[in-house]
């Protein structure tokens, strides 16, 4: 007796444990796809119903109905709404509709433009080249051209410069002696060259004072050295010669400044070429 109820018992426990477990799997909601959710309720507006149907009949999925909102499925039966074909044979609706939503997103292609255009444009584009590359051409020519001469200027100016302070040097170191006399003759053509590049350089840069100043100042320098007297005492003429020669390297400093800015022409050194 106990036996049959301990069976029952057990028959009973795993029948509700089965039906549990269909009714939790009948309960379990179908798998999302959003995706698919989407493009039905974008097939289903009502403004998409005809081009629904035109898509279906011309992909194949569906025959046409009786008017342009119903269609036939391929197994057959009577005209379907746009929704009681998506009930009825979900695949061929789903492909349609994926169709028509990505046909919908493409772009509309762009009208080629008229061939006297497109030659056009391919002349313009040639022509620019050829002036683009032209004008590049000159303006590399032209600064390549005003960089060796201001290179070639520079050098120029160092050598005149050089030769003028060599000259005016050893005459100041003959005064030391009173034989200065003797060497101012060497310290002509010296100072001509070097006034004559000084002159180039400021006909070259018309915003330039300082190199009409630096030629004013060697000739105002050979003048005062030509006319000075000379005292007798070797202690006065040591400290007179010091005082021509620190006149002197001022002058020979201010000009290779010069010949440093036609070197490199920096902003700041083109400005300071500006003031005497």
């Amino acid at each position: 007796m106990w036996w049959q109820v301990g069976r029952l018992m057990l028959a009973v426990l795993v029948g509700q444990v089965v039906l549990g477990a269909v009714a939790g799997a009948s309960a379990t909601p179908a798998k999302a796809d959003p995706a698919a959710d989407a493009r039905t309720l974008y097939c289903l507006e009502p403004e998409n119903t005809r081009p629904l149907v035109e898509a279906a009949v011309t992909l194949g999925t569906a025959r046409a109905g009786r008017d342009a909102e119903h269609l036939v499925p391929l197994s057959g039966g009577a005209g379907l709404t746009a929704a009681q074909w998506s009930r009825r044979d979900p695949a061929a609706f789903q492909r349609t509709c994926a169709a028509l939503a990505a046909e919908r997103r493409l772009p509309e292609p762009d009208a080629p433009a008229p061939k006297w255009v497109v030659d056009l444009v391919t002349a313009m584009v040639g022509v620019i080249a050829v002036v683009l590359g032209a004008v590049l051409t000159l303006g590399s020519t032209l600064f390549l051209n005003r960089r060796t001469a201001a290179m070639r200027a520079a050098g120029d100016l160092h050598a005149a410069a050089g030769a003028h302070y060599r000259a005016c040097r050893a005459c100041l170191d003959g005064w030391r002696d009173l034989k200065g006399g003797t060497l101012e003759g060497a310290m002509d053509a010296p100072l001509e060259v070097f006034t004559a590049e000084l002159r180039r350089i400021a006909g070259r840069h018309p915003t330039w004072r300082r190199p009409a100043s630096i030629g004013d100042a060697a000739k105002e320098l050979d003048r005062d050295i030509r006319e000075f007297a000379w005292p007798a005492g070797r202690t006065e003429r040591g400290e007179r010669v010091t005082a021509f020669q620190r006149r002197l390297d001022e002058v020979n400093g201010r000009a290779l400044e010069i010949a440093a800015t036609l070197e490199r022409p920096w902003p700041g050194r083109s400005r300071r070429m500006r003031r005497p």
